[in-house]
């Protein structure tokens, strides 16, 4: 007769269909070394985050990411144009802003002088004060709207 999973004691915030299956004999650590050892899946801004938490905890880290560069949505990667020309695409905007507020305390743990991050050399003014004023509080919605506010 074979002994099937028991049944666990109903505990607040179990299943309480949950199954206890026992471990099949062996070692009792996965690596007999007892070193921990993680897998992080993405190295987008979470991934990058709990790869940190863990190797900063002396566990040791393997981050698999599929794309050639990390970060995420906040990476940049060179791309062709039609013309041959090389851009920098990037989605980088989403670090400017403040939805990533533990961004810049998460690189400061790996680069504490932030040395890694650069940014533009000069921003040139792209409108006079008289041409802003000329602007519409709001896009036009339609191509009718945007012809009579063009012809102004």
């Amino acid at each position: 007769m074979t002994v099937g999973p028991r049944r666990t004691a109903h505990r607040p915030g179990r299943d309480r269909l949950a199954r206890l299956l026992p471990a099949p004999g062996g070692t009792r650590r996965a690596d007999p070394s007892g070193a921990p050892h993680a897998a992080v899946v993405g190295g987008g801004i979470a991934g990058l985050t709990a790869a940190t938490a863990l190797a900063e905890r002396g566990v040791r880290v393997t981050l698999y990411e599929r794309e050639p560069q990390l970060g995420g949505r906040l990476a940049g990667w060179p791309t062709r144009l039609a013309d041959g020309s090389t851009v920098t695409m990037s989605r980088g905007f989403h670090a400017f802003f403040r939805q990533y507020y533990n961004l810049r305390a998460l690189l400061r743990r790996t680069d504490p002088a932030l040395s890694r991050l650069t940014g533009f050399a000069k921003l040139i003014p792209c409108a006079t004060r008289a041409v802003a004023r000329q602007l519409r509080a709001r896009p036009a919605h339609t191509a009718a709207e945007a012809r009579s506010a063009s012809s102004r």
